[in-house]
């Protein structure tokens, strides 16, 4: 029974260990967006009162056509660039070669197109900006990839944050002060774009001579096979969330499309959060495809996941019309009426987006390519039938009605080759009660209104309280561990860490710590590590033998124990245990350890331990003889007859057999910026070395 229990148990962590690296990803990838998505919301209104209806309508088109031909001229090679990249089989630089070789392709294509682009009256306006806009478009979608094949994933968000960061100012400067109309919205883009891939050039350290390195043919043939089903599925994606513009453009009028794009912007707080959850989606579904195929983390997820989107719709449409009647001028107001429609549609693209993660994990993306078609040619059909009777209306239920069909054919279909469970009536249920309260706004008088779409809100809040428990906590603790965090700890700490600094006369000493103590006394000094036992703790008989016979020890060669039953690597030093509780494998501690074993100074040694990790008294008395000058140990209380013994008020801990005292690297306050090992004097200790 304990061994069921126990692996019960690593099973439970492990698929927490999964959600929480989907998470963190999302995160990520949600302020690395925030340029290239989440923007379009929070711009919209300086939008709409620098430009009239007519020429946003304008500004839509071209953008619109720009996001159609991506895929066209890029071979959608930025699908293949991913899934190629992330295969531990082929070389990432060797990827990375195929795909620039083909954009640049692609580029000197999309200028030989220019005649052809002249047709449409609103792109022969802005012909050049509009080639430069797809061109840099098509290099920026890539090289943002390369980063996250390469993990570097902190990066992408930085890329996103200063993106989002130039385009805002670009635009405020060329639209409000210089009042450049068109012109200046389409050079925003010109100019965030650029900026956007000298920065990711400059930080993955992308040489310009990977444009001239023989292409390795296998790998083109591999990603060109892969990603031309996907140049169909792009196109065939942008018809069915953007034909609808072009055709109202037909049917009606530029002012009608300005219109209608604010409409499409208002669900943004929804494709938003499933475009990003998404990218990172694909990533996890790939991995655990290729390794374990989980099925329980693949319904879990798709649980939470669309149990999450109906939330945010259904709160999204009780606020609707208050908040477009702040959010945009009274010339687009007019578009609340046909948002409730489009912040549905989105629950039914979203459950779509999630099948193509699966569809990329067991490579059957021609499947996604099929359905998406499917769901283009309805959406086509039923713009050129509903336009002319209902006007924008009918292309709102053109959008909805043809992502619902995409969503359910998807949904039966990967189930054919993958069966995780599926809640049909669940789902069923859900797009009743949404669409109750689209009717309840669009139709029903204002009152009434209100009083549906709130107990259709907080039925949903009801149904999903569990999940609005869980996510909440996750999101506050990863709040309370993030960087944001570490930079308002790091601003306290600047004036105590200058003033250690300042007094520090000993620089070329090695601490040799029981647990972390020693790692962040050398960072908070900003001195270089000169110890090996960094980032790691010992237990406390383990780290007096360690003492006792130091250079023994450091001549041993480090071998790993075993990492499957811990998050950290646990390594083997002749007789001694090793717990690395801050590094991510075995390859990363022994490049540590090698390298800073040759810097100790035998000559200058602090040795540091606590009254933890198994302490007894037996132990303090055996460290206290140890034959070294300078030597401190943290007791639970004050121990006179110890010499080396040091006792921090308030560090005690009660009823913990193994651990006396709380770990000294810990914050004493929220606002102070102490830490408990600073009531030591550890400056001077170290200056007496």
């Amino acid at each position: 029974m304990k061994n069921t229990e126990t692996n019960s148990e690593l099973r439970e962590n492990k698929l927490n260990n999964k959600f929480n690296n989907l998470l963190n990803n999302t995160m990520l990838f949600f302020i690395g967006s925030l340029g290239s998505k989440f923007i379009q919301f929070i711009l919209v209104p300086l939008y709409t009162y620098t430009l009239t209806t007519t020429q946003y309508g304008i500004t839509e088109i071209v953008i619109t056509t720009v996001n159609i031909l991506i895929p066209i001229f890029s071979i959608s090679i930025s699908d293949g660039f991913l899934r190629f990249g992330l295969n531990k089989e082929y070389d990432k630089e060797k990827v990375t070669s195929a795909t620039i070789k083909i954009l640049i392709f692609g580029s000197i294509l999309s200028i030989l197109f220019t005649p052809v682009f002249k047709i449409n009256e609103s792109l022969s306006k802005y012909l050049f900006l509009f080639i430069l806009i797809l061109n840099l478009r098509m290099y920026r979608d890539v090289l943002a990839i390369r980063l996250k094949i390469y993990n570097k994933n902190k990066l992408f968000a930085i890329d996103g944050i200063l993106y989002t960061l130039v385009l805002c100012i670009s635009n405020f400067i060329l639209l409000v002060c210089f009042k450049l109309e068109i012109n200046g919205y389409l050079l925003s883009y010109i100019i965030a774009n650029v900026f956007s891939i000298v920065f990711i050039c400059i930080s993955s350290k992308l040489s310009i001579k990977i444009i001239y390195e023989k292409v390795d043919r296998k790998i083109l043939k591999k990603m060109i096979a892969y990603s031309l089903p996907m140049i169909v599925n792009g196109v065939a994606w942008w018809i069915t969330n953007a034909s609808d513009k072009f055709m109202l453009e037909w049917f009606m009028t530029e002012s009608d499309v300005g219109i209608y794009s604010i409409a499409t912007k208002l669900p943004t707080f929804v494709t938003t959060f499933t475009s990003i959850f998404n990218q990172a989606w694909i990533i996890s579904s790939v991995i655990e495809f290729d390794n374990e195929k989980d099925k329980r983390f693949y319904s879990e997820t798709f649980r939470k996941y669309y149990g999450i989107i109906f939330l945010t719709c259904a709160t999204l449409l009780l606020f609707i019309k208050p908040f477009i009647r702040i959010y945009v001028s009274q010339e687009y107001y007019i578009a609340w009426k046909y948002a409730p429609i489009l912040i549905a549609s989105a629950t039914s693209s979203g459950i779509a987006a999630f099948t193509v993660g699966i569809y990329a994990a067991s490579m059957k993306n021609i499947n996604v390519t099929l359905t998406t078609v499917v769901g283009g040619i309805i959406n086509i059909i039923l713009n050129y039938v509903l336009i002319p009777k209902v006007g924008i209306m009918g292309a709102a239920i053109a959008t909805y009605v043809s992502w619902t069909i995409i969503a359910i054919i998807r949904l039966i279909d990967i189930r054919k080759f993958f069966k995780f469970y599926i809640n049909y009536k669940r789902i069923l249920i859900y797009v009743i009660l949404l669409n109750i309260q689209v009717l309840a706004i669009t139709v029903v008088d204002d009152i009434l209104s209100i009083i549906i779409s709130t107990l259709v809100t907080i039925l949903f809040i009801i149904l999903e309280r569990n999940l609005i428990k869980i996510v909440s906590e996750i999101i506050l603790s990863k709040l309370r561990s993030t960087k944001i965090r570490k930079i308002y700890k790091d601003m306290l700490r600047r004036r105590i860490n200058k003033n250690n600094i300042r007094r520090l006369k000993n620089t070329d000493f090695t601490i040799i710590s029981s647990n972390c103590i020693g790692g962040v006394i050398y960072h908070e000094l900003g001195i270089q590590f000169q110890s090996p036992t960094i980032n790691m703790y010992m237990n406390s008989k383990d780290f007096i033998k360690f003492c006792k016979n130091l250079k023994f020890y450091l001549e041993q060669k480090i071998e790993l124990i075993n990492q499957n039953e811990r998050n950290y690597p646990v390594v083997k030093l002749n007789d001694i245990t090793l717990y690395c509780v801050h590094y991510k494998n075995f390859e990363e501690v022994e490049q540590a350890w090698n390298k800073r074993i040759k810097r100790v100074n035998f000559e200058k040694i602090a040795i540091i331990m606590s009254e933890r990790d198994g302490c007894t008294y037996e132990d303090i008395i055996e460290f206290d003889k140890l034959q070294y000058k300078n030597k401190v140990i943290f007791v639970h209380k004050d121990m006179p007859e110890i010499k080396s013994a040091y006792y921090i008020k308030n560090t005690e801990l009660d009823g913990d057999s193994n651990n006396k005292i709380i770990g000294l690297t810990e914050y004493e306050g929220r606002y102070t910026g102490k830490r408990y090992i600073d009531e030591f004097d550890y400056v001077d200790f170290l200056n007496k070395i």
